[in-house]
């Protein structure tokens, strides 16, 4: 799991309300969209990783340490495949 210590608090506070209206639209709080494998839980994460890679314009790596998750969860959500 990335860290998400090298952000500021208010970069991490943008990220997490991102997530948590992410939650909010599937009907999951943001812890559960964080961790759970349901689908609305699923679909919520998987939306906040799209908006944020696309939004700031991130790569792989920089997308999985700034939602403390590994690069793998990361290229699975964005549909990359090897």
């Amino acid at each position: 799991v990335s860290e998400r210590g090298a952000y500021s608090a208010e970069t991490l506070a943008l990220v997490d309300g991102l997530l948590a209206q992410c939650a909010a639209r599937h009907g999951v709080t943001p812890e559960a969209a964080r961790r759970r494998r349901i689908p609305p839980a699923v679909a919520a994460r998987h939306e906040w990783i799209r908006l944020l890679r696309d939004s700031w314009g991130l790569s792989f790596s920089e997308t999985a340490r700034l939602v403390g998750m590994d690069c793998a969860t990361v290229q699975y959500a964005l549909g990359w495949r090897r």
